[in-house]
């Protein structure tokens, strides 16, 4: 049945792990449906380690449109990020994001377009392979862009706001000065997983099964 049940894994579709439950009817509008003033280029949102369960192959990462769907998506460029970080949840650095940034980087992806990544009602950002182990400290996902505009109306994105707080947190500096602005609002985001991951949960399951037997025998 263990066996069985990691071949499920290997040929059902990708699973995911999804952070936040949205707030109903609202949203949040930056950084993929709106841009600020003064110099709106930046913004970072880190969660915590504690929201998971183990080490994860981050492939591909979510964000969704249940609440307020429609809206015109944000123009420009997207180079997004990930990394380890020791800032904590409600602890990042307002005045300096580079500081939030932990120190082995890994340029996840480039969107050069959301319209491109945008589908189903939600954006699909699909990246390189980066494994997060939670017990190295929380994730960081930093998202910098470059020629951003944005016509007609706004685009909101599934979001908590304070209710996040030890969840996840967010930094931008979608603002009209050059510091940072905390906000306990964070977007609801999901993690999918390379499918290696779900191979390592196929042989662990393997590995269970044949102990299992050799006790049985």
């Amino acid at each position: 049945m263990l066996v069985a049940l990691g071949f499920a894994l290997l040929s059902g579709p990708a699973w995911s792990l999804t952070l936040g439950t949205p707030d109903p009817g609202s949203g949040n509008s930056f950084p993929f449906g709106a841009v600020g003033s003064f110099p709106s280029d930046r913004y970072q949102q880190v969660y915590s380690a504690g929201a998971f369960s183990g080490p994860i192959a981050i492939s591909e990462i979510q964000f969704a449109q249940t609440q307020l769907p429609g809206g015109n998506l944000n123009q420009g460029s997207f180079s997004i990020t990930l990394s380890v970080t020791s800032k904590a949840v409600n602890g990042l650095d307002l005045n300096d994001l580079d500081a939030n940034v932990g120190p082995a980087p890994v340029a996840f992806a480039d969107v050069a377009s959301l319209d491109g990544v945008y589908s189903g009602g939600a954006l699909h950002i699909a990246g390189t392979p980066f494994l997060y182990d939670p017990e190295s400290g929380n994730l960081l996902i930093d998202i910098q862009i470059t020629g951003s505009s944005h016509f007609g109306p706004l685009a909101f994105f599934d979001a908590m706001n304070g209710t996040a707080a030890d969840l996840f947190s967010s930094a931008h500096n979608f603002s009209s000065s050059a510091a940072g602005i905390f906000d306990s609002t964070g977007l609801v985001t999901a993690f999918v997983p390379e499918p290696a991951s779900a191979g390592l949960v196929c042989a662990g399951l393997v590995a269970l099964a044949w102990r299992a037997r050799r006790r049985a025998l």
